[in-house]
């Protein structure tokens, strides 16, 4: 299946909604192509999408993500095949002037996160104040980050301080940062084994 909206289509939430609750959520997705809207949580939504399990040629595209109080984009336990991944391309997230966000995406959960394999974010543009835009809070491989523009952001690329070490495939190229204090910033070191990190 397919969604899609011309002129900027809104995507909201009702009031009086549990604010726990994503605006979006779902797992072991096939074939899904989103284009086209603005997901907007009107600062009443902590996370905005999450996405989880199986993931076969899905596609989040030309997407404005706004009006989330701590995460824009998660992907949890989040796996493609290598021959059809994960793609988000020219996505845009927006913070909030008056107050800093957590982070416009994180892969990987807070309790007992699952792995995150062969994503890849082409040509997204993340507009802060955020902490981190993207954090690494969990194993990954075949992670891209390309082509994509971070301003007004404090880690572009966060790989926190962990009690466990986890594996790392990343790869950054060609990505644009103006206005961050770090480009990639790791708060320890992934395990001997891992692909490592590219750049």
């Amino acid at each position: 299946g397919s969604g899609g909206g011309t002129g900027g289509a809104g995507w909201g939430r009702a009031q009086g909604e549990d604010p726990k609750k994503p605006l979006l959520k779902w797992t072991e997705a096939k074939g899904f192509r989103l284009h086209g809207f603005t997901l907007d949580g009107e600062d009443r939504i902590d996370e905005l999408v999450v996405l989880a399990g199986t993931s076969v040629g899905v596609r989040l595209e030309s997407l404005r993500l706004r009006g989330f109080n701590r995460t824009g984009l998660r992907l949890d336990g989040f796996v493609a095949p290598l021959d059809r991944p994960f793609e988000a391309t020219r996505l845009r997230f927006a913070g909030n002037p008056t107050r800093e966000k957590d982070e416009a995406i994180r892969l990987g959960g807070t309790v007992d996160p699952g792995a995150v394999r062969n994503v890849r974010f082409l040509g997204c543009c993340f507009v802060g104040p955020f902490r981190s835009g993207a954090v690494l809070g969990v194993s990954t491989s075949g992670v891209e980050f390309r082509r994509n523009r971070f301003f007004n952001v404090v880690a572009a690329l966060d790989y926190p301080e962990r009690p466990r070490v986890d594996e790392v495939g990343l790869a950054v190229d060609s990505n644009t940062f103006y206005n961050v204090k770090s480009g990639i910033a790791l708060g320890s070191l992934p395990a001997p084994s891992s692909e490592g990190i590219r750049v």
